[in-house]
């Protein structure tokens, strides 16, 4: 991260690798618990417990698309 700050702060003329840099800072930082990461779990085994033929890359997709749902603020009115 010390790279990208000096990236930065050197780059400070241009607004598009002022944007990277932030994008950078958002995405590249491990989150400071570890809870998304134990809720993914519980999701995907709720998911396989209830069907065993599952395919491993299926399975992701689920979860992809579960998650990047819940990111765009998209509601499912089941």
């Amino acid at each position: 991260m010390s790279w990208w700050a000096k990236y930065s702060v050197a780059s400070k003329d241009s607004p598009i690798k002022l944007s990277l840099c932030k994008v950078a800072r958002k995405f590249l930082t491990p989150p400071p618990t570890s809870t998304n990461t134990e809720r993914m779990f519980s999701h995907a085994g709720n998911i396989s417990d209830r069907r065993s033929a599952l395919k491993p890359e299926t399975l992701e997709m689920l979860l992809f698309v579960g998650a990047n749902l819940k990111l765009r603020d998209f509601a499912l009115d089941w």
